[in-house]
Protein backbone atom coordinates (compact mmCIF):
# COMPACT_ATOMS: atom_id res chain seq x y z
CA UNK A 1 0.00 0.00 0.00
CA UNK A 2 1.51 3.26 -1.13
CA UNK A 3 0.18 7.01 -0.80
CA UNK A 4 1.10 9.87 -3.24
CA UNK A 5 0.36 13.02 -3.82
CA UNK A 6 -1.96 13.69 -6.43
CA UNK A 7 -4.97 15.93 -7.97
CA UNK A 8 -7.99 15.07 -9.89
CA UNK A 9 -10.85 12.28 -9.31
CA UNK A 10 -10.09 8.68 -8.46
CA UNK A 11 -13.47 6.99 -7.51
CA UNK A 12 -12.08 3.97 -6.43
CA UNK A 13 -9.06 2.11 -5.25
CA UNK A 14 -7.41 0.37 -7.72
CA UNK A 15 -5.07 -3.15 -7.10
CA UNK A 16 -1.39 -3.50 -8.90
CA UNK A 17 1.44 -6.21 -8.48
CA UNK A 18 4.40 -5.18 -6.71
CA UNK A 19 6.16 -5.39 -10.38
CA UNK A 20 4.12 -2.08 -11.37
CA UNK A 21 5.36 -0.20 -8.23
CA UNK A 22 9.06 -1.68 -8.95
CA UNK A 23 8.98 -1.02 -12.74
CA UNK A 24 8.18 2.55 -11.93
CA UNK A 25 10.68 3.03 -9.26
CA UNK A 26 13.33 1.48 -11.39
CA UNK A 27 12.31 3.99 -14.56
CA UNK A 28 10.33 6.85 -13.42
CA UNK A 29 7.80 7.56 -16.56
CA UNK A 30 9.03 10.78 -19.04
CA UNK A 31 6.81 13.73 -17.60
CA UNK A 32 5.90 16.38 -14.92
CA UNK A 33 3.12 15.43 -13.55
CA UNK A 34 3.33 12.27 -14.62
CA UNK A 35 -0.54 11.24 -15.69
CA UNK A 36 -2.12 8.11 -14.13
CA UNK A 37 -5.33 6.47 -15.78
CA UNK A 38 -7.22 3.33 -15.67
CA UNK A 39 -8.54 1.64 -18.93
CA UNK A 40 -9.47 -1.77 -20.00
CA UNK A 41 -8.02 -3.05 -16.63
CA UNK A 42 -4.98 -1.73 -16.85
CA UNK A 43 -3.52 1.50 -15.23
CA UNK A 44 -1.29 3.75 -17.35
CA UNK A 45 1.45 5.93 -15.96
CA UNK A 46 1.80 7.89 -18.57
CA UNK A 47 2.45 5.36 -21.80
CA UNK A 48 3.89 2.71 -19.47
CA UNK A 49 0.85 0.35 -18.46
CA UNK A 50 0.07 -3.22 -16.32
CA UNK A 51 -3.31 -4.79 -15.49
CA UNK A 52 -4.90 -3.76 -12.52
CA UNK A 53 -8.21 -4.50 -10.95
CA UNK A 54 -10.77 -2.39 -8.48
CA UNK A 55 -10.54 -5.48 -5.69
CA UNK A 56 -8.09 -7.17 -4.52
CA UNK A 57 -9.50 -10.32 -5.51
CA UNK A 58 -9.68 -9.58 -9.16
CA UNK A 59 -6.44 -8.86 -9.31
CA UNK A 60 -4.29 -12.02 -10.20
CA UNK A 61 -1.28 -12.86 -8.14
CA UNK A 62 2.22 -12.38 -9.53
CA UNK A 63 3.48 -15.38 -10.31
CA UNK A 64 6.97 -14.08 -8.93
CA UNK A 65 5.53 -14.17 -5.52
CA UNK A 66 5.79 -18.03 -3.91
CA UNK A 67 2.67 -19.15 -2.40
CA UNK A 68 3.17 -20.65 0.78
CA UNK A 69 2.57 -24.25 1.43
CA UNK A 70 -0.31 -24.22 3.67
CA UNK A 71 0.38 -27.05 5.56
CA UNK A 72 4.20 -25.86 6.16
CA UNK A 73 2.63 -22.28 7.84
CA UNK A 74 0.05 -24.04 9.83
CA UNK A 75 3.39 -26.11 11.20
CA UNK A 76 5.15 -22.69 11.74
CA UNK A 77 2.29 -21.05 13.65
CA UNK A 78 1.68 -24.14 15.86
CA UNK A 79 5.22 -24.07 16.66
CA UNK A 80 4.73 -20.68 17.44
CA UNK A 81 2.30 -21.06 19.67
CA UNK A 82 2.99 -24.16 20.84
CA UNK A 83 3.61 -22.24 25.02
CA UNK A 84 0.24 -21.28 24.28
CA UNK A 85 -1.52 -25.15 24.00
CA UNK A 86 -2.39 -24.44 20.10
CA UNK A 87 -1.89 -27.13 18.02
CA UNK A 88 -1.60 -28.14 14.32
CA UNK A 89 -5.34 -29.52 14.41
CA UNK A 90 -6.52 -26.55 15.98
CA UNK A 91 -4.95 -24.49 13.82
CA UNK A 92 -6.18 -26.47 10.64
CA UNK A 93 -9.62 -26.52 11.92
CA UNK A 94 -9.27 -22.54 12.30
CA UNK A 95 -8.17 -22.57 8.46
CA UNK A 96 -10.54 -24.89 7.62
CA UNK A 97 -13.24 -22.36 8.49
CA UNK A 98 -11.46 -19.28 7.60
CA UNK A 99 -10.83 -20.11 3.96
CA UNK A 100 -14.54 -20.43 2.53
CA UNK A 101 -15.00 -16.61 3.96
CA UNK A 102 -15.77 -14.10 0.97
CA UNK A 103 -13.60 -11.58 1.36
CA UNK A 104 -9.97 -12.25 2.79
CA UNK A 105 -8.71 -9.28 4.70
CA UNK A 106 -4.74 -9.88 3.75
CA UNK A 107 -3.01 -11.25 0.17
CA UNK A 108 0.65 -12.17 0.19
CA UNK A 109 1.46 -8.93 -1.30
CA UNK A 110 0.84 -7.79 1.68
CA UNK A 111 3.54 -9.01 4.25
CA UNK A 112 5.09 -6.30 4.88
CA UNK A 113 1.86 -4.40 6.49
CA UNK A 114 1.14 -7.75 7.79
CA UNK A 115 4.17 -7.19 10.26
CA UNK A 116 3.73 -3.11 10.82
CA UNK A 117 0.45 -4.37 11.52
CA UNK A 118 1.30 -6.71 13.96
CA UNK A 119 3.76 -4.70 15.72
CA UNK A 120 1.06 -1.84 16.18
CA UNK A 121 -1.03 -4.35 17.73
CA UNK A 122 1.13 -5.74 20.13
CA UNK A 123 0.75 -2.33 21.69
CA UNK A 124 -2.83 -1.47 21.18
CA UNK A 125 -4.36 -5.03 21.61
CA UNK A 126 -4.51 -4.16 25.58
CA UNK A 127 -6.21 -1.47 25.00
CA UNK A 128 -8.77 -3.46 23.58
CA UNK A 129 -7.88 -2.83 19.52
CA UNK A 130 -8.08 -5.85 17.29
CA UNK A 131 -6.76 -6.12 13.86
CA UNK A 132 -9.51 -5.94 12.17
CA UNK A 133 -9.98 -2.61 13.41
CA UNK A 134 -6.46 -1.65 12.22
CA UNK A 135 -6.91 -2.89 8.63
CA UNK A 136 -10.31 -1.17 8.63
CA UNK A 137 -8.26 2.24 9.50
CA UNK A 138 -5.64 1.14 6.58
CA UNK A 139 -8.62 0.84 3.87
CA UNK A 140 -10.33 4.03 4.92
CA UNK A 141 -6.81 5.66 4.67
CA UNK A 142 -5.85 4.35 1.46
CA UNK A 143 -9.15 5.27 0.30
CA UNK A 144 -8.51 8.56 0.96
CA UNK A 145 -5.16 8.64 -0.63
CA UNK A 146 -6.88 9.77 -3.39
CA UNK A 147 -9.44 12.47 -2.52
Amino acid sequence: TAEAPARGIWPVPIFVGYSWVRQIAKKMPVGDPIRLRVADKRIYANRYSEPCATAPREYPVDSEIPQADEQQVIQEAARILKPLLITVSDLQQLVAEAVPKETVSWSAEEKKMMRLVTKAWLLLAPLGVEIADIRRLIDKAVRNAWK
